[in-house]
């Protein structure tokens, strides 16, 4: 009866069967040769560590108690964790209300052991560039004035962006980090 038609018949069997039962099979390959082209995806991606042990850090000062003319030191490693170089640039913000003691803060920076920045912690900007070493290394001073009543609080970050280095093209890649900062003084 089926005869010549039994591989149509067969077909329609196999498709009612996948209909039904919701299952299917497609395989989609597609090849696009490209010559003399090249085409390359990479990351610029970076963090900030602990100089002593490599730790990743989101806190850098956190004082209490700050004294006229106390002070407390911090290291931070700027690390590359992606493939591009990059320059980095730090600035301070004020992540809470502009304080009086935000303003009294003085701010020492220190690269390769030459200071790199001494001046007041709200004028704080610091360009530096990573490359394929991977790390730069800073310490930084927060001192209060001494003879100096200081009170209150100070809330503040470092902002640190960095940007792909490549002259010949424009700034592509770049990314944003915040070390966040408490700083409170006797009253």
């Amino acid at each position: 009866m089926l005869g010549k038609r039994w591989p149509k018949f067969l077909l329609i069997i196999v498709g009612i069967i996948l209909i039904t039962t919701k299952v299917t099979d497609a395989d989609l390959i597609a090849i696009e040769y490209i010559r003399d082209h090249i085409f390359m995806a990479t990351t610029l991606d970076f963090s900030h560590r602990q100089t002593a042990n490599d730790f990743p850090t989101s806190t850098l000062f956190n004082v209490t108690g700050l004294i006229p003319g106390g002070f407390q030191v911090e290291s931070v490693r700027i690390k590359k964790e992606g493939v591009l170089n990059f320059d980095y640039q730090i600035t301070t913000e004020v992540s809470g209300t502009q304080s009086s003691l935000c303003r009294q803060l003085e701010l020492k920076v220190f690269h390769n052991w030459q200071s790199v920045y001494s001046g007041q912690l709200l004028d704080f900007a610091l360009h530096g560039s990573v490359d394929e070493l991977g790390a730069d290394d800073l310490v930084l001073a927060i001192v209060s004035p001494s003879g100096e009543n200081v009170s209150g609080s100070c809330d503040f970050n470092f902002k640190v962006i960095t940007t792909e280095i490549d002259p010949a093209k424009p700034q592509m890649f770049s990314d944003e980090e915040i070390l966040q900062n408490h700083i409170s003084a006797i009253n």
